[in-house]
């Protein structure tokens, strides 16, 4: 129905104006906890309604604020300072999934403040957990060719890899902690990471994190200490094991199992099972 859709986008066009006002008023709001929060939630909503309408400049200016409150707060615990936190970090996914050329220039800083910044406050607040690593996830995802560039010569060639380690490696450390929620939600990205863009067979991923992350998983399992969950564990762990094979690479049923199981089962026992478990050969 043509009214409707224009009826619905000239109500987006007088929105606009009052998001751009909004964000000069934000710094105005600072000196009351409670009202920042409650007008950057307002604020969040609409950049991620109007994203591509309202610009990179209103963006940029939108993250220099938030960032500026989130350097003066991060020493809090209160509940308003973790709220203002959370929506920050709302705000950097909402950015980072925008396949825009003009939202990619923000990746980098993005991906610094991330790393470098809510990391550490996200460490001692456990509710933050879970969307923290939603914005790791939507790093990689939504900017999979800022780290392997389409046009690249070298397919296995890491751009960034500092970068790329690093978010992988609190993926890797994520999976030890105690909250299944998180385990899951983690277990499940690493394995969508794999479908989407064959994660586990990148050599920087073999040379650096593979023997982690099966070993974690593999100790999870065997532990059983998270059965609500094992679905999730298993399927990572299958993708992870079906993705290095090969015995004469050192494979997943040669190198990672076999040293699983030493570390676990006397000698005897351990040379029994293992002549009963046929390694395949492709």
């Amino acid at each position: 129905n043509f009214y409707l859709v224009k009826q619905w986008y000239q109500r987006r066009v007088r929105v606009l104006p009052v998001a751009r006002h909004l964000v000069t008023l934000l710094p105005h709001f600072e000196k009351s906890s409670l009202i920042f929060e409650h007008v950057l939630s307002f604020t969040t909503v609409l950049c991620d309604a109007l994203r591509v309408q309202l610009g990179q400049q209103f963006l940029q200016q939108l993250v220099g604020l938030c960032l500026s409150n989130f350097t003066k707060s991060k020493s809090s615990s209160s509940e308003v300072a973790k709220t203002t936190v959370e929506k920050f970090i709302e705000l950097l996914t909402t950015v980072v999934r925008e396949p825009s050329a003009v939202f990619k220039s923000f990746t980098p800083d993005i991906i610094n403040i991330a790393l470098n910044d809510i990391r550490l406050y996200v460490e001692r607040v456990e509710t933050l957990h879970s969307s923290f690593y939603l914005l790791l996830y939507s790093i990689l995802d939504f900017n999979w060719n800022y780290f392997y560039p389409r046009n690249a010569s070298d397919r296995e060639a890491c751009l960034n890899r500092e970068s790329f380690l690093a978010i992988l490696q609190l993926f890797g450390s994520s999976l030890m902690k105690a909250d299944f929620n998180v385990i899951k939600q983690n277990a499940v990205a690493l394995t969508d990471l794999n479908d989407k863009h064959e994660l586990f067979t990148k050599q920087i991923f073999t040379a650096h994190l593979k023997g982690h992350f099966m070993t974690v998983l593999l100790d999870l399992l065997f532990s059983g200490a998270m059965p609500i969950i094992e679905e999730e564990l298993e399927e990572t762990l299958y993708q992870l094991a079906n993705s290095h094979l090969e015995p004469s690479k050192g494979g997943f049923y040669v190198e990672a199992l076999t040293k699983y199981l030493a570390s676990i089962l006397p000698p005897p026992i351990l040379a029994l099972l293992l002549n009963k478990i046929e390694v395949p050969s492709n």
